[in-house]
């Protein structure tokens, strides 16, 4: 499966979700997906190649959008940039994946889902949290999505008094990668190398 990863923030990012993503799309690859992370071309201070930030193999695309960047039009009020840059962003976005082939539209970001939901494919969203706003037109987008991730099961409980088709939803926590954690030195050692 061709799968598109949309974020709405800078990639890399010194924020956990930016690992998240990464390990998401590596992993999907490794269960013999194609996978092209897709979010916009905005400043970012790390100019390290994502796959080595991250320390992960070079196994997923990453496609940086041209759009207007309103984060660094200094004349926009501060509080409009976010906005400004959403609104250009998401007519990027627009624009790409319409000319795309993709199979599946993966997404995490409620910036973005409306725009999304109006293509023609498949679109998943992974919920974290729910916004405090807009709530009519997230649970009218969720609606239309393909499947909706939730993290936790009272996630997944309140969004379904909201509204969102619980037969659409799924439970899924965060994932780990368990090898990660099989040669840990003993806690005694860690301590007195820690001085704790």
């Amino acid at each position: 499966m061709n799968i598109a990863y949309v974020t709405h923030t800078r990639f890399p990012t010194e924020k956990a979700h930016g690992k998240q993503i990464a390990e998401v799309c590596s992993s999907l690859v490794e269960l013999g997906h194609e996978v092209t992370i897709i979010c916009p071309r905005i400043r970012n201070l790390i100019t390290e190649p994502a796959h080595d930030y991250y320390n992960l193999p070079d196994n997923f695309g990453i496609r940086y959008l041209h759009h207007f960047n309103a984060a660094s039009a200094r004349w926009i009020p501060g509080a409009f940039r976010f906005i400004v840059l959403m609104y250009f962003y998401r007519f990027a976005l627009r624009k790409f994946l319409n000319s795309q082939n993709y199979d599946l539209v993966y997404v995490r970001s409620a910036e973005v889902l409306r725009t999304l939901v109006h293509l023609k494919t498949p679109v998943a969203a992974e919920m974290h949290t729910i916004p405090r706003r807009r709530r009519k037109n997230l649970v009218s987008a969720l609606n239309k999505c393909a499947k909706v991730i939730c993290l936790t099961r009272p996630l997944k409980e309140e969004l379904g008094s909201m509204g969102v088709a619980t037969s659409n939803m799924i439970v899924e926590g965060d994932g780990v990668r368990l090898d990660r954690f099989s040669n840990l030195d003993l806690v005694e050692n860690v301590r007195a190398e820690l001085s704790l």
